[in-house]
Parts: C-alpha cells; sequence; structure tokens
C-alpha cells in the first residue's frame, strides 16, 4: 500500500491510495468462502456451492466492501498519523480510480481533502466586542403587566368590536356569484382581532355588531396554513386547494377581555405565593424576569458577534467548494445547489464558530470533568420539574435519573458543548475588551437583524 498526499492550497489536499493485491486479497478470498457455508442455489445443496460460482455472482460487491474497509482504515490511519485537521470527510474522485474488476490486482483511488484553516487567537484586550444588553423601560414593563392582566382576565359580552377583542362566529364558503356553495365548506371559529396583521382586513372587522356579515379572506385572518386549517376544520393538504376561495363570516358573539384586578388573588395566580404582594413589587419581578430572559437574547448575539470579529480580524476562509459538495453527497436528503447555496452561510458561519471556539479551549487549556457534567445535568433536571410544577426528587434520586440520562452519548456531547461554551464566554469576557452597551428592544431587534 502506498498513499500520498498532494497540497492543492492551504485549505485542499489530494491524497492518492495504491493497493496492491497483498493489502485486500486474503480477506476477500476468506469472505467469498464464508459466504459458501450458508449459500443455497439452485442445483447445489447449502455450504456446497463452488467458490467459483459464488465469485462469479457475488464477487464484485465482495470486492468492493473489502477494498472500502481497506481504504476507510488506511484514511483514518493517515489523517491520524498526520495530524491533519480535516473538514467533513474525504471524497472520492471517480474519474481518478484506476484497476480492473474483473482481474484485480492493482488498485489506484484519488480523494479530495478539505482541511481547517491554521490560525491562532492569543486573546488580549488587543480583541474588542460590544456586548449589548436590552434596556427593560417603563413602556416594556407596563406591556408585560397589561398582557399578563387580559391573559388572567374575563371575557365578557359586548355589543361593537373594539381592536383587542374576540368575535365568534361562522365562516360559510361563497361562489363568484357572492351566494353560499353547495357543499362548500362551513366552520364555527373565533377571530382575535389584536392578532391580524393585515390592515384592511382588521378594519373590515373593527366596529362590527352581532349579526354582521364581513366578506373576507381567511389567509389573512391566519398565521401560517396550520393556523388556517385550525379556522376552517380543513387539513393541511385541504388548506393548499384554498386559494383564491370567497368567505363570508357572520358574528355571532363578540367579547371584550376584562383585565384581572390586581389583588393578592391575581398576584398569587401568577407569581404563586408570597412572591408579589402590591403593583410596585409586582413591577420590580417582572423587570427582574425580563432582565433575565434577555440576558440569554445578549449572549446569543454577543456569540455571534464575536464569531464575525475573529473570523474577519483572522482572515478565516474555508475550503468552500469542496464543503458544498461534501455537503450535496452526505446529506439523507437530497439537496439541489440552490438550496445548498442559501444554507451553506449559515452552514459555514457555524463551522467557523466551531474552530474559534475549539481553538479557544485549547489555548486557554479550558477543561471539563464528568462531575462537573453530571451536576450541569442535575441543575438542568432540577430546572425542568420546576418549569412544568412539580417538585425536585431528593439528591439520591436527582443523581440517578441524571446518571441514567448520561448514558445517552448524544446527550453528554451537548452538556459538554455546552459547558465548554460557557467556558470560552467566560474566558473571552476576562482577557479581551468587552465593551458593555445598553439598548432599547427595537435597537437590539435592528441589530439581531444585521
Amino acid at each position: 500500500m502506498n498513499i500520498e498526499q498532494k497540497k492543492v492550497d492551504d485549505l485542499n489536499a489530494l491524497l492518492t491510495i495504491t493497493l496492491e493485491k497483498d493489502d485486500y486479497y486474503g480477506n476477500y478470498n476468506k469472505t467469498l468462502k464464508s459466504y459458501k457455508k450458508s449459500m443455497t442455489m439452485p442445483g447445489f445443496r447449502t455450504g456446497q456451492v463452488p467458490v467459483s460460482v459464488i465469485k462469479k455472482k457475488y464477487g464484485k460487491g465482495v470486492l468492493a466492501e473489502e477494498l472500502q474497509k481497506v481504504l476507510n482504515e488506511a484514511i483514518n490511519k493517515h489523517i491520524t498519523e498526520n495530524k491533519l485537521q480535516v473538514l467533513g470527510h474525504p471524497l472520492p474522485i471517480m474519474d481518478e480510480e484506476v484497476g480492473d474488476w474483473d482481474q484485480p490486482e492493482t488498485f489506484k483511488f484519488e480523494y479530495e481533502m478539505g482541511l481547517a484553516p491554521d490560525f491562532e487567537i492569543n486573546l488580549s484586550t488587543k480583541h474588542k466586542v460590544e456586548f449589548y444588553r436590552i434596556k427593560v423601560d417603563d413602556k416594556m414593563v407596563n406591556e408585560e403587566m397589561n398582557r399578563m392582566r387580559r391573559r388572567y382576565g374575563k371575557l365578557k359580552d359586548v355589543d361593537v368590536a373594539k381592536e383587542e377583542d374576540m368575535i365568534f362566529g361562522e365562516f360559510v364558503e361563497l361562489k363568484s356569484d357572492g351566494l353560499p356553495k353547495e357543499d362548500g365548506i362551513r366552520n364555527e371559529s373565533t377571530i382575535g382581532l389584536e392578532y391580524i396583521k393585515d390592515k384592511k382586513t382588521k378594519k373590515k372587522f373593527k366596529g362590527v355588531k352581532v349579526g354582521a356579515e364581513v366578506e373576507c379572506d381567511p389567509e389573512k385572518l391566519s398565521h401560517d396554513h396550520d393556523d388556517l386549517g385550525r379556522m376552517l376544520g380543513l387539513t393541511h393538504e385541504q388548506v393548499h386547494e384554498l386559494h383564491g376561495a370567497k368567505f363570508k363570516f357572520t358574528v355571532k358573539e363578540i367579547k371584550e377581555m376584562e383585565p384581572a384586578e390586581m389583588n393578592d388573588e391575581f398576584f398569587t395566580k401568577v407569581f404563586g405565593p408570597d412572591s408579589v404582594n402590591s403593583e410596585a413589587s409586582m413591577k420590580a419581578k417582572i423587570i427582574e424576569d425580563l432582565t433575565s430572559h434577555f440576558e440569554n437574547d445578549s449572549e446569543t448575539l454577543f456569540k455571534r458577534d464575536l464569531n464575525r470579529y475573529l473570523s474577519k480580524k483572522l482572515k478565516l476562509s474555508l475550503p468552500d467548494g469542496f464543503l458544498k459538495k461534501w455537503i450535496e453527497q452526505s446529506t439523507e436528503e437530497p439537496m439541489s445547489v440552490e438550496d445548498i447555496e442559501k444554507s451553506y452561510e449559515e452552514y459555514a458561519n457555524g463551522l467557523k464558530w466551531q474552530l474559534i471556539k475549539n481553538k479557544l479551549i485549547t489555548e486557554n487549556e479550558i477543561k471539563v470533568e464528568f462531575e462537573e457534567a453530571l451536576e450541569h445535568t442535575k441543575a438542568l433536571l432540577k430546572q425542568n420539574y420546576v418549569k412544568y410544577g412539580y417538585p425536585a426528587p431528593d439528591e439520591e434520586q436527582l443523581q440517578e435519573t441524571a446518571m441514567k440520562f448520561m448514558q445517552d452519548r448524544k446527550e453528554v456531547e451537548r452538556v459538554f458543548d455546552d459547558i465548554y461554551e460557557k467556558r470560552v464566554m467566560a474566558v473571552v469576557k476576562e482577557k479581551a475588551k468587552v465593551n458593555q452597551k445598553e439598548v432599547s428592544f427595537d435597537k437590539f431587534k435592528g441589530l439581531a437583524e444585521k
């Protein structure tokens, strides 16, 4: 066996593997003979089919399988011994394959490899990144208070629909002349005026009274096809046949949500016992909860900006052509060239972040022990119990549940990755120059959409 690596550029290489008969033929014959023991063919007893007959019928398939085993082992060994940072997996170049499958002797195979860029970060205050926090202002707090009061409020009948009211009625499908369609769609449903995004449609319903009939397009009343299906009592497939259909909606009831009074009963329902007992303490709790919630958004944006900043500063490049080809050949569901192009930037950014994160872990000697991962898992389990309103189990049961959880390899990888990422972020904030900036929610949303 002979392996040669040829450098195309800093991010691409060609691997040529030459196999001689001695590299594969022994196992090839051994496999054919093992087939003989259980092979059944017309005219032969079980176990008595000649190897020459088996070879004629199955030889090429067995040969291909044995060659692939040898090649995979050789490639993995070459990558390990040469400490190559390979992206994806080497891809065979079919046009460069050399060998006679009918009279197997010497085979030559060629692979293209995508290599990770070689770089160093050496984190210090020369690296400058912004960390944006959302300012929780009075408007945001009041909106959240009103939302909670409406959520726990009571519905009451009203005569005229206002902007935030709910209308109950019946949808009837119409013919082109405006009359009800025989065997057409009929379904009773509820419309929440505050959720209608189309201004013209919203205007049609605002101010209607019980008994009013409104011609409308249900698609402009719904968020998506699933929502539209529920509204009209249709399956997802039936919804796709609706385009252009006309409907009449007859108003049967109009309900107004009367906000809950801010009293002890309301505070207990929303926040639990002995947590909030006044409007002032409710505002303080909302500020605390929103600040905590937005902190996760801030961390996500910081990670994205850090990735962009370091990728640009390091002039980080990837073997894009190879990776697009690798994606095309490795995905379970076939992807068109157009789909790959659309999703590639997001994929490449994720890959760059992984490379950057791994480099920061190596340079800063960050390590995570199994015990730390176990404690992290126990904390996550406790959070889930609280989230769904259950008391956390005792320490012994929690330990047992966490250990069972950690038997799933994918879950273990996810837990370790989560801890490593948090450690990386902590190191960046410690060593780099991180400028803390407080911005409005709208400003933050604009930054996140860039």
